[in-house]
């Protein structure tokens, strides 16, 4: 029972001992200590206060600049693709501009080989009832191969803007005919027009046209289309009249003429 008590009374010790110095350390630290203490330790929190704020404006600063920074790279990486794309232009349209003047210089060349079609003589067969034969000679360098011709005849006083064919008067060549470099080309046809027609033109009062187009192959096999215009154009002089018996004193002598529409050599298009 005794060793009992006295294994209780250690801890009731400790404690004492530890209240007796804690009364001892509150006296030994004196107000004035404890108040230097507190002020001591408000100037360090309002120090680390100021810190936090200078360094909240340091980041807020160094943030500006390396946007600035950012912006600047950005101004510049724009200005470098724009002189780049402004150079590969320049260098495109130079390419355009090189291969279009090769591409012209080509064509100079195959074109003084292409074959030149030329309008050589028109005349009015012995009688009306014949018709109209027009010759197209072959100037140019190399053979033709015909393919198409078409001659359209008509007594007016003027042809409309634009070109109309009839289909009589386009002639499919199934056999295509090939005209060498000197030789000519004819067309024929009637001329479909009434005895009062004729006698009008003989007279002046309206005039003979003949007008058409002819298709043809060059060596390259490139489909051409030459486009002709002529009219007739009374000339006064004593004929037989057993010859032309519709035709009093008059006899006709032709020229070329017509508009862009109607007199042409180009290539032919899926359009024609």
């Amino acid at each position: 029972m005794l060793r009992l008590r006295e294994r209780c009374s250690f801890p009731a010790i400790g404690l004492a001992l530890l209240f007796v110095a804690a009364i001892v350390g509150s006296s030994l630290n004196p107000p004035q200590h404890r108040a230097e203490n507190k002020s001591r330790q408000e100037s360090e929190i309002k120090a680390d206060n100021r810190t936090a704020d200078q360094r909240i404006a340091d980041y807020t600063f160094w943030l500006f600049v390396f946007t600035g920074v950012l912006a600047g790279v950005a101004v510049f990486q724009l200005w470098i693709v724009w002189r780049g794309d402004r150079t590969t232009r320049i260098a495109a349209d130079a390419a355009k501009t090189s291969a279009d003047a090769a591409s012209r210089q080509a064509d100079s060349v195959v074109a003084i080989e292409l074959p030149i079609f030329v309008i050589e003589d028109a005349s009015i067969l012995t009688s009306r009832s014949h018709g109209v034969e027009i010759k197209l000679g072959n100037h140019g360098r190399t053979p033709a191969i015909i393919t198409a011709d078409c001659l359209e005849i008509k007594a007016v006083d003027a042809l409309p803007p634009k070109p109309r064919y009839s289909t009589d008067a386009i002639l499919p060549i199934f056999r295509d005919r090939v005209v060498e470099r000197g030789h000519t080309y004819s067309l024929i046809r009637k001329i479909p027009i009434s005895d009062d027609e004729w006698t009008s033109v003989l007279n002046g009062g309206t005039v003979l046209w003949a007008y058409g187009y002819v298709d043809y192959l060059d060596f390259m096999m490139r489909e051409h289309r030459l486009g002709y215009c002529i009219a007739f154009y009374p000339v006064r002089e004593t004929v037989a009249e057993e010859m032309y018996p519709t035709m009093g004193f008059s006899s006709l002598r032709w020229g070329r003429t017509g508009s862009p529409a109607y007199t042409y050599n180009r290539y032919k298009t899926e359009a024609d």
